[in-house]
């Protein structure tokens, strides 16, 4: 998330200098998820708040984990296109004028379910 195009290692935070905060990704179901604008009301699938230690904030896990989210499809999701949104929300400024500050990141997909 700070990091430079082409410049991402995971030596290095997703989301560094004390950016602390909770990390969520959502899910939406659109028509077509090429052209979709984002503009559809969605449902969280995961959420990474506090659990009582810094190491323990949804950005920290992000960073543990290389910076990338992990969650498991709800199993009852229809088969379809949807828009997943992936954010973060530094904390650091939240209480000065500058507000918290989000990072987010949006994929396109399209689910079918099997039977195996």
């Amino acid at each position: 998330m700070l990091a430079r195009p082409g410049n991402r290692s995971c030596a290095n935070p997703a989301i560094g200098g004390n950016h602390y905060g909770p990390a969520m990704v959502y899910m939406s179901a659109v028509s077509d998820a090429t052209t979709a604008d984002g503009s559809s009301s969605g449902f969280k699938v995961a959420q990474d708040l506090h659990a009582g230690t810094m190491a323990s904030w949804g950005t920290e896990i992000l960073n543990a984990n290389c910076g990338k989210p992990t969650f498991s499809v709800p199993q009852t999701l229809a088969g379809g296109n949807y828009l997943v949104r992936a954010e973060a929300i530094a904390l650091h400024a939240a209480s000065g004028t500058g507000g918290a500050q989000i990072y987010m990141s949006c994929y396109q997909s399209k689910w079918i379910w099997c039977d195996v």
